[in-house]
């Protein structure tokens, strides 16, 4: 059985040159994964990912200073 992932990436509010860490992020999951990719601010993404949860080894590629993920509807768990 798949399970929805939810996601919230949190980066640090620093003034980066382009391509920004959330820019490379949002690229990356777009590009390998597709989903629902949401700019809450500019320093916060939300991602739905559709039918699976992102691997430890996706995690690890993200810029992101953290990761939250909540599956199904359940609680928010930081996962990086």
């Amino acid at each position: 059985m798949s399970s929805d992932g939810e996601y919230l990436l949190t980066y640090e509010c620093q003034n980066y040159c382009k391509p920004t860490p959330m820019e490379k992020d949002k690229t990356y999951l777009e590009e390998k994964f597709g989903g629902e990719l949401i700019v809450i601010t500019e320093f916060l993404l939300y991602y739905e990912k559709p039918k699976y949860r992102l691997y430890d080894e996706d995690l690890q590629k993200l810029c992101a200073d953290q990761v939250f993920e909540c599956v199904n509807g359940s609680h928010w768990e930081i996962v990086k």
